[in-house]
């Protein structure tokens, strides 16, 4: 129960704060349910009746659920990071828009970039990828059977987790190269007529490259995101607890 409520709290969607605190308590009731006849088989232990060995693998089991949750979660924070500096190349840096489920700023690209990898994650099946990816953690540290080496497992969390950053950047580092060089444009442009207005002459034909880009990226977007869902992010699994 405490680890995939842990898992509820980092997991996509989930841990948005639109959803009720009692609604998770709830799926999370259903989700142990649902994997009581798998978790017991895949040499789990009971628990004996000691209170403070009890808090202890609570802790335990609800940070090994959050770490989990946060590995899913993470590609849509670095999804939604890197397209807030996109949005700046965009010229959107003072157009900000309140993002509700994370209570933080952004501009209309990040809200664009993430809600589409959101979107695009729901339409193949993410929902079941989640619960997949839940199930699959009691394979790999059984219940109250920890022969993992927590202190490697975080080493590997580090080097994991700048690897989710990187593969977050490459889905909008082609748009900030191409806005770059527009720049760049921009600037030679500026010392070749120096007397022309440069705001009202470039930011209107910027925002309909910008816009023009993304419509074009969203078909690479999309299959960028099912590819990491897909393959990588079960490889990324493996490697977090590759600790031989």
């Amino acid at each position: 129960m405490f680890r995939i409520q842990g898992f509820f709290i980092a997991a996509p969607i989930f841990s948005q704060k639109v959803i009720p605190v009692i609604v998770k308590i709830g799926i999370s009731f259903i989700f142990c349910l649902w994997f009581y006849e798998s978790i017991f088989v895949n040499g789990s232990k009971i628990l004996t009746l000691n209170p403070l060995a009890i808090l202890i693998l609570v802790f335990i089991e609800f940070t090994i659920g959050f770490i989990f949750g946060l590995l899913v979660n993470l590609i849509f924070d670095g999804i939604l990071t890197f397209a807030h500096l996109l949005g700046t190349q965009f010229g959107m840096s003072s157009a900000n828009i309140f993002n509700s489920s994370i209570d933080t700023p952004t501009n209309p690209t990040g809200i664009f970039f993430s809600s589409l990898a959101f979107l695009f994650f729901l339409n193949m099946n993410g929902l079941y990828n989640i619960s997949f990816l839940l199930k699959k953690s009691f394979e790999f540290i059984p219940l109250n059977n920890y022969d993992v080496r927590f202190d490697l497992l975080i080493l590997n969390f580090s080097h994991v987790f700048s690897h989710i950053l990187i593969i977050s950047m490459k889905f909008v580092l082609p748009l900030i190269a191409i806005m770059f060089l527009v720049d760049v444009f921009v600037a030679i442009f500026s010392k070749i007529l120096p007397q022309a207005s440069m705001f009202f002459l470039i930011m209107p034909n910027k925002l309909i490259l910008a816009a023009l880009l993304s419509m074009f990226f969203i078909v690479p977007f999309q299959t960028g995101i099912e590819g990491f869902f897909d393959d990588t992010l079960f490889d990324i699994m493996g490697e977090l607890f590759d600790i031989e």
